[in-house]
């Protein structure tokens, strides 16, 4: 991110699931570590840098709505 800003490059963001917003519950306090280290990068990444790629329409507008940023929905063959 930082080599970006520095060089005006802009950033793509591949997205590919909806870890982000999974609502699931765990006993390891580590899952909540990395949980919160994770949302924390992607929202400083896509607050800096407003493009995402998606794999499917439904995480499109989810990202789009929460994150205001431009997106497309490319599908990749199985």
């Amino acid at each position: 991110m930082e080599l970006a800003k520095y060089k005006g490059i802009p950033i793509v963001t591949y997205i590919c699931d909806d870890y982000y917003f999974q609502k699931r519950k765990s006993i390891s306090p580590l899952y909540y570590v990395n949980r919160y280290w994770y949302k924390n990068t992607l929202r400083k990444l896509l607050s800096e840098h407003n493009k995402i790629v998606a794999i499917c329409d439904k995480i499109t507008h989810d990202y789009s709505k929460e994150f205001k940023v431009q997106s497309k929905t490319i599908m990749t063959i199985s």
